[in-house]
């Protein structure tokens, strides 16, 4: 539920039918003067701004600037990913890219009802489950490991678990070909009726800033664009943030396919999903389908980078798919992991016990 929306004068039509700039932006400035303090969403920074507005037809969208600061291209990777799911049946959050106030922003749509609440996969278990040893990873055994426990123990409906499962993975391998490099556990939602918490389900995928290396600086971006084994060599390095780490050499390669391996567990049907993602993930319609929704064209930098990252990891996943792949797990050092995690979380939980 969405409490704290600028109420606005004006339906989502309006919006969508303003006109826009040379670069695909829909211009607001005639819709939207200034926000409310109370419209601010508590995640936005000094950097960035992030505001909801609800529409005269009763929908609710959030608007956030680009980062001040920062030149790069992540702005178009919402855009390119929304038409990549679609293109192998994943729902993603509906993106528009937005001027307002002088500044680049990008819109979406809530992607819950207002009798339906949002929390995080994070909030579902509990805690963090950072690695020990990777900073920034979290970890995969452990986590969905809390996870399985967490749907078992609870009243949801008969099959939550297996079908929450399912399409995590599948969004794990969505992640993988397009090189996401930032779906942490609060990047994960969960979406539930207000009157029915028992109904759980996941959110559409949002927040994929970071894929396709759209993120990277524009300099780095020109380098990539320059050099396709520049470019390969910087993906090898990209590891999934919710990852499997095999071993205690394990570099971001490494813990992309063991996530993969770990993710896919022997499932048939999985492994046909992901070779089908592989074959239907089609970059240049999905730019055809940009450029169409803004009117605009994409830079070419935007296009030629991107094509070759998702050329690059559906290489790689056909290796893995066709058994190319050796994956050197350490049996000692994954027990040593979980056993430290669980003993940082029950410290944690003792912690809170005792301060409050």
């Amino acid at each position: 539920m969405i409490q704290n929306a600028m109420e606005c004068n004006f339906s989502s039509e309006n919006i969508f039918s303003s006109k826009r700039d040379e670069k695909g932006n829909l211009l607001l400035d005639d819709l939207i003067s200034s926000f409310t303090k109370k419209s601010r969403e508590n995640a936005g920074t000094a950097e960035r701004s992030k505001n909801w507005i609800k529409t005269t037809d009763g929908k609710y969208y959030l608007i956030k600037s680009d980062v001040e600061g920062i030149d790069n291209y992540s702005r178009y990777s919402e855009l390119i990913c929304m038409n990549l799911a679609k293109q192998v049946g994943l729902e993603y959050a509906k993106y528009d890219l937005v001027k307002l106030g002088g500044k680049d922003c990008i819109i979406t749509e809530a992607m819950f009802k207002e009798d339906e609440s949002l929390f995080s996969l994070d909030d579902l278990v509990e805690g963090s489950q950072l690695h020990p040893y990777e900073e920034g990873v979290f970890d995969y055994i452990y986590l969905y490991g809390q996870l399985e426990k967490k749907l078992e123990s609870q009243d949801y409906k008969p099959g939550t678990k297996e079908k929450i499962f399912e399409e995590l993975t599948k969004r794990n391998m969505f992640d993988y070909l397009i090189g996401e490099q930032d779906r942490h556990p609060k990047n994960i939602s969960i979406i539930a009726p207000i009157n029915d918490v028992n109904n759980i389900r996941l959110s559409p995928i949002y927040d994929t800033e970071q894929a396709l290396c759209l993120g990277e600086s524009l300099d780095n971006i020109d380098r990539f664009n320059k050099s396709e084994m520049a470019q390969a060599s910087y993906m090898m390095s990209i590891y999934p943030r919710i990852a499997v780490v095999p071993n205690s050499k394990s570099n971001g390669e490494d813990m992309g396919f063991a996530t993969l391996d770990m993710s896919i567990n022997e499932d048939g049907d999985l492994e046909e999903y992901f070779n089908d993602m592989c074959d239907k993930m089609d970059i240049e319609k999905a730019f055809e389908s940009v450029e169409k929704q803004i009117n605009a064209k994409l830079p070419d930098e935007v296009k030629e980078v991107s094509r070759t990252a998702l050329a690059i990891n559906i290489e790689n996943a056909k290796r893995f798919l066709n058994y190319q792949i050796d994956i050197d797990y350490d049996d000692n050092y994954i027990r040593e992991t979980e056993k430290l995690i669980s003993q940082r979380k029950e410290k944690n939980t003792r912690d809170d016990i005792e301060t409050n």
